[in-house]
Protein backbone atom coordinates (compact mmCIF):
# COMPACT_ATOMS: atom_id res chain seq x y z
CA UNK A 1 0.00 0.00 0.00
CA UNK A 2 2.60 2.30 1.12
CA UNK A 3 4.70 1.77 -2.41
CA UNK A 4 1.07 2.47 -4.26
CA UNK A 5 0.64 5.50 -2.50
CA UNK A 6 4.28 6.43 -2.93
CA UNK A 7 3.71 6.27 -6.69
CA UNK A 8 0.19 8.29 -6.81
CA UNK A 9 2.18 10.71 -5.59
CA UNK A 10 5.00 10.69 -7.50
CA UNK A 11 2.12 11.26 -10.85
CA UNK A 12 0.25 13.88 -8.56
CA UNK A 13 3.12 15.56 -8.02
CA UNK A 14 4.22 16.21 -12.00
CA UNK A 15 2.29 18.84 -12.79
CA UNK A 16 3.10 20.59 -9.79
CA UNK A 17 7.00 20.38 -10.37
CA UNK A 18 6.48 21.63 -14.18
CA UNK A 19 4.04 24.74 -12.74
CA UNK A 20 7.27 25.70 -10.19
CA UNK A 21 9.83 25.25 -12.83
CA UNK A 22 7.62 27.83 -14.93
CA UNK A 23 7.65 30.34 -12.36
CA UNK A 24 11.68 30.29 -12.58
CA UNK A 25 12.97 33.89 -13.84
CA UNK A 26 16.88 32.97 -14.35
CA UNK A 27 18.78 30.48 -15.19
CA UNK A 28 18.00 26.71 -16.73
CA UNK A 29 16.70 23.58 -14.38
CA UNK A 30 16.66 19.98 -15.35
CA UNK A 31 14.45 17.31 -13.58
CA UNK A 32 15.21 13.97 -13.98
CA UNK A 33 11.86 12.20 -13.34
CA UNK A 34 11.36 8.19 -12.12
CA UNK A 35 11.29 6.25 -15.27
CA UNK A 36 13.37 8.61 -17.52
CA UNK A 37 10.66 11.56 -17.90
CA UNK A 38 12.44 14.73 -17.99
CA UNK A 39 10.51 18.65 -16.94
CA UNK A 40 13.11 21.37 -18.03
CA UNK A 41 12.91 24.91 -18.07
CA UNK A 42 14.92 27.77 -19.77
CA UNK A 43 14.74 31.29 -19.44
CA UNK A 44 16.55 34.09 -21.19
CA UNK A 45 19.58 34.17 -18.82
CA UNK A 46 21.13 30.31 -18.99
CA UNK A 47 23.46 30.75 -16.03
CA UNK A 48 22.69 29.50 -13.23
CA UNK A 49 21.98 25.80 -14.60
CA UNK A 50 21.49 22.88 -11.91
CA UNK A 51 20.59 19.33 -12.87
CA UNK A 52 17.93 17.84 -9.99
CA UNK A 53 17.08 13.64 -9.86
CA UNK A 54 14.37 13.16 -8.30
CA UNK A 55 14.01 9.92 -6.13
CA UNK A 56 10.93 10.52 -4.71
CA UNK A 57 8.71 13.71 -6.24
CA UNK A 58 6.08 12.86 -4.53
CA UNK A 59 7.72 13.19 -1.13
CA UNK A 60 10.15 15.92 -1.98
CA UNK A 61 7.40 17.91 -3.15
CA UNK A 62 5.40 17.38 0.19
CA UNK A 63 8.30 18.45 1.86
CA UNK A 64 8.75 21.57 -0.55
CA UNK A 65 5.35 22.87 -0.29
CA UNK A 66 5.14 22.49 4.10
CA UNK A 67 8.79 23.16 5.08
CA UNK A 68 9.73 25.71 2.04
CA UNK A 69 13.59 25.71 1.81
CA UNK A 70 14.46 23.93 4.88
CA UNK A 71 11.81 20.88 3.98
CA UNK A 72 13.50 20.93 0.57
CA UNK A 73 16.92 20.34 2.00
CA UNK A 74 15.88 17.77 4.21
CA UNK A 75 14.33 15.73 1.32
CA UNK A 76 17.83 16.22 0.25
CA UNK A 77 19.41 14.77 3.34
CA UNK A 78 16.57 12.17 3.22
CA UNK A 79 18.12 10.64 0.24
CA UNK A 80 14.69 11.60 -2.18
CA UNK A 81 16.88 13.51 -4.54
CA UNK A 82 20.33 14.83 -5.53
CA UNK A 83 22.20 16.74 -8.17
CA UNK A 84 25.65 16.75 -9.92
CA UNK A 85 26.22 20.50 -8.81
CA UNK A 86 24.76 21.01 -5.08
CA UNK A 87 25.76 25.09 -5.73
CA UNK A 88 23.91 25.35 -8.68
Amino acid sequence: MKRYLSKLGDTISRPLWTWLLSRMRIGTATLLLPGGRVIQRDSRQAEPSAEITLHSPGSTMRRLLSGGGIGFAESYLAGEWDTTDLAA
